[in-house]
C-alpha cells in the first residue's frame, strides 16, 4: 500500500492504442491533480458516471491538498493529512497519472498528447491546470534562495531553507504572504514583510483592520514595512539583500515571492481556447470550445479570477452535475477568505473593503479595543453583501448563508450591531438542515449542505466522520458548529442558555439570604419583629433540627467541593453514560448544590448572623458563594451574548476562590467550640 505522499512511476494504459479508445464509455480526462481536479473525480464516481475519468498530474506526488501547505509549514499539519488519496476512487487508481504532463490539445480529433509521446482520446476534456506564483520582473529575480511558495516542493524547499536562514524577506502582505511569514517565524529567523501598498491585506481590508493585524503580527515577531516595494534583489551568486523603491538596502539571505498568481492557460492558449488573464467559461463552465471545461484558478468567469479554493470546489460540483446529465449553471461564487495561521483570526466574505469604495455601499462597524475586535458590516441598501472582522466571530458561520439569500438588515439589527457586534441576539443553527443543498457550509473545501447531509445518510455520525469523509471543518476549523447542528446537537452553540437563568436566580437567591441575617438583627428587639411569624431563631435552639441543618449544609459544601473538581476533568473515554463528562451539568449541579447549602446555613443558624467567628464564618460563607454566582453569571453571560472582559472575570475567579481560604479555619473552631465547651 501506497504511503500518504508517495513518488508514483508513470501509469500506462493498458489499452496499447490510448487514442483509438473509441468505445461506449465516455472518456473524461482532466488536466490537474491539485483539490479541484481531485475533487471533480470524487463527484464524478460518487454520481455513478458511466465512463472513464483520468487524471493527468505534472507533480511527482500523489494528489495533495495545497490549501494546507500554509499549516504543514507552519508544522501544523503533517505529511500524511495533506493527502486526498483516501477521499479518491481507489478502483480508478489505475487512471490517475503521476509526473505527467500535457504538451498538446488537438480539438478536432479530441486528442491530447502528454511529455511520454502517448495520445489520450476524450469525450470532455476538464483544464484544471490551477495557477503559479507571480515574480515581478527585476534584477535578482533568478538568483539562489530567491523562493516562490504554491505547492509541496516550494514548501520543502522553504523547510529546508529555514534551518539555515538568518533573516528572511517575504514579499507580499497579502492572506498568502502573511501566513508564510507566520509560518517561517518559527524557526527563529527574522522574517520581514515588505508590501507595496500602504497596509496589509488592502484588497480585504481597511487601514483599521490591517493595523491591528500589523500588531499582531509584531508581537509574534513578524516585522512589516508597507508604502514600499522591492526594486532589486542584491547579490552575485545567491541573494544578499533588497533594494526598495526608496532606497532602503534590507540584508537578508533569503527571499519568498507571495506577491499574487499567475493562471496557467498557456495549454489551452497554443489550443487556441479563448483566454484573457484566465481561461475563458460561461455559465456551463465550457471555453470557447463545447467539449473543453474550465475550472479553478485557472479559469475566469464574467471578467473575474477567483484565487481561492472554494470557487473551485463550486464549480466542479456544477460540472459533475451536468457531466452526469444534469442542468446545473454556475452563477459565480461567493468569495471567502481566512487567515489560519494568526492568534487573531482575521475573516472576510462577499463584496471586500477594496471592492467596496463608493457612495453606492453603507458601512456599518463594531470596535471593541479592550477584546481586539473590529468588524465591519457592507450593505447594498439594506442588503447584506460583505462582512469582515478581526478577532473571533461566533456569528461569521451564517453570514455565508445570509449574503446568498440576500438578507434585508433591519433597523433593529443595525442597532443591534453598532452596540454588541452581532447581527442577532441569539445565534440559532436549527435552520441548517432547511438551507438549500447547494449552499456551501465549508468555505475552505467548498463543501456544500447537501454533500454534508449525504455523508450523514451514509452512516457519518460525528464531526470527525464528517471531516474525514468530505473535507469539511479540516482548514479553519469555523464551520464545525453548523456540522454539530446538522448531527442534531447545537449545545456548542447555545451552551450558556439554562446556567445564565439558573444563575440570574441563584444570585437573588444569595442575595435575600445575606441580607436577611441582618435584617433580623435590626428588628429582632422590636415588637413588630417579635409579633410576626419571621422570626426563625427557634431553629437554632434546638439541638436535633441544629444539628440536622448544621450537618446538612456541610455535607452539602463537601459535595458541592467535590462537584467544582469533578466539572474540570476530562470525562473518561469508556464511562457508560456520556452525560457524566459534560461541564455544563457538573457546573448547574454546583450552583445547586451551592445554593441548597447556603440555605441549610441560614437555617441552622436561625437566619441570625451569630457573633464572633461564627459571624465571621457565616458572612464568609454567603461572600463565597456570592462571588461564585457572579463568576457564573460572567461566565453564562459571555457565552450567550458577547465575551466579558478578562480583567472582571478573573476578579470574580479569584474572588471566589481566595475567600475559600479561611473558610476550613472557621469551620474547625465552630465545630471545637460547640462539642468542646
Amino acid at each position: 500500500m501506497q504511503t500518504a505522499i508517495d513518488f508514483l512511476e508513470p501509469t500506462h494504459i493498458l489499452n496499447d492504442s490510448p487514442a483509438l479508445n473509441f468505445g461506449k464509455r465516455q472518456q473524461v480526462l482532466i488536466v490537474g491533480a491539485g483539490p479541484v481536479g481531485i475533487r471533480l473525480r470524487q463527484l464524478l464516481h460518487k454520481k455513478g458516471f458511466d465512463g472513464d475519468v483520468h487524471v493527468f498530474g505534472d507533480e511527482p506526488w500523489a494528489p495533495y491538498d495545497r490549501v494546507q501547505l500554509s499549516p504543514f509549514l507552519d508544522g501544523k499539519r503533517n505529511l500524511e493529512s495533506l493527502s486526498l488519496e483516501d477521499r479518491t476512487a481507489k478502483e480508478a487508481d489505475e487512471n490517475f497519472h503521476a509526473h505527467c504532463r500535457v504538451e498538446h490539445i488537438d480539438k478536432v480529433h479530441r486528442l491530447i498528447t502528454t511529455n511520454r509521446n502517448e495520445t489520450y482520446y476524450y469525450d470532455h476534456l476538464i483544464l484544471a491546470t490551477g495557477s503559479r506564483a507571480f515574480v515581478p520582473t527585476m534584477p535578482g529575480r533568478d538568483l539562489s534562495n530567491v523562493l516562490t511558495f504554491r505547492d509541496l516542493r516550494d514548501a520543502q524547499t522553504l523547510m529546508a531553507r529555514m534551518t539555515r536562514s538568518r533573516t528572511t524577506v517575504v514579499v507580499g502582505g497579502g492572506l498568502l504572504g502573511i501566513e508564510t511569514a507566520i509560518a517561517l517565524n518559527r524557526y527563529h529567523t527574522r522574517v520581514i514583510i515588505i508590501q507595496q501598498p500602504d497596509f496589509l491585506m488592502n484588497r480585504q481590508l481597511d487601514e483599521t483592520a490591517a493595523t491591528m493585524l500589523r500588531s499582531q503580527l509584531h508581537a509574534q515577531g513578524v516585522e512589516v514595512r508597507t508604502g514600499q516595494g522591492v526594486r532589486e534583489i542584491l547579490g552575485s551568486y545567491q541573494a544578499e539583500g533588497v533594494r526598495l523603491r526608496d532606497g532602503t538596502v534590507i540584508t537578508c539571505d533569503t527571499v519568498v515571492f507571495c506577491s499574487g498568481i499567475q493562471p496557467n492557460i498557456e495549454l489551452a492558449r497554443d489550443a487556441w481556447v479563448k483566454v484573457r488573464q484566465g481561461i475563458v467559461i460561461d455559465n456551463q463552465l465550457a471555453t470557447s470550445d463545447p467539449n473543453i471545461y474550465a475550472i479553478g484558478e485557472c479559469a475566469e468567469y464574467n471578467q473575474k479570477i477567483y484565487g481561492f479554493a472554494n470557487p473551485g470546489m463550486e464549480q466542479a460540483e456544477v460540472l459533475a452535475d451536468r457531466l452526469c446529465g444534469g442542468s446545473g449553471l454556475y452563477t459565480g461564487s461567493l468569495v471567502h477568505s481566512r487567515l489560519k495561521l494568526s492568534e487573531c483570526p482575521v475573516f472576510t466574505i462577499g463584496i471586500t473593503h477594496d471592492e467596496a469604495q463608493g457612495s453606492r455601499y453603507q458601512i456599518l462597524s463594531y470596535r471593541d479595543e479592550p477584546q481586539s475586535i473590529y468588524r465591519k458590516l457592507i450593505l447594498d441598501g439594506r442588503i447584506l453583501v460583505g462582512a469582515m472582522a478581526f478577532g473571533t466571530w461566533p456569528e461569521a458561520h451564517s453570514l455565508g448563508h445570509m449574503i446568498q439569500i440576500g438578507h434585508r438588515v433591519s433597523a433593529l439589527e443595525c442597532w443591534q450591531f453598532r452596540k454588541t457586534g452581532d447581527l442577532s441576539q441569539h445565534q440559532n443553527l436549527s435552520s441548517i438542515a432547511h438551507w438549500p443543498a447547494t449552499q456551501t457550509i465549508c468555505q475552505c473545501k467548498g463543501v456544500s449542505r447537501g454533500a454534508l447531509s449525504e455523508a450523514i445518510q451514509g452512516g457519518c455520525a460525528s464531526v470527525s466522520e464528517l471531516r474525514a469523509c468530505t473535507g469539511a471543518s479540516s482548514v479553519c476549523g469555523s464551520c464545525e458548529p453548523m456540522l454539530d447542528a446538522l448531527l442534531g446537537d447545537t449545545s456548542k452553540v447555545q451552551r450558556g442558555s439554562g446556567i445564565f437563568s439558573y444563575t440570574l436566580i441563584a444570585m437573588f437567591v444569595f442575595a435575600t439570604l445575606a441580607a436577611i441575617p441582618f435584617v433580623s438583627h435590626y428588628w429582632s428587639g422590636t415588637e413588630q419583629w417579635s409579633s410576626t411569624s419571621w422570626d426563625l431563631r427557634h431553629l437554632s435552639r434546638d439541638g436535633f433540627w441544629q444539628q440536622v441543618s448544621g450537618f446538612s449544609a456541610f455535607g452539602l459544601a463537601l459535595l458541592s467541593l467535590t462537584v467544582s473538581a469533578r466539572k474540570r476533568i476530562k470525562p473518561n473515554r469508556w464511562s457508560a453514560l456520556k452525560v457524566v463528562g459534560k461541564f455544563s451539568l457538573w457546573r448547574n449541579l454546583h450552583l445547586i448544590l451551592a445554593s441548597a447549602m447556603a440555605l441549610a446555613l441560614m437555617l441552622h443558624t436561625g437566619f441570625s448572623p451569630g457573633n464572633n467567628l461564627n459571624r465571621l464564618l457565616v458572612m464568609d460563607v454567603l461572600l463565597i458563594a456570592l462571588a461564585g454566582a457572579l463568576l457564573a453569571l460572567l461566565i453564562s453571560y459571555g457565552e450567550k451574548q458577547r465575551p466579558v472582559p478578562d480583567p472582571l472575570r478573573k476578579t470574580a475567579f479569584w474572588s471566589h476562590l481566595l475567600l475559600f481560604w479561611p473558610l476550613p479555619a472557621l469551620l474547625s473552631m465552630h465545630i471545637v467550640s460547640v462539642y468542646y465547651f
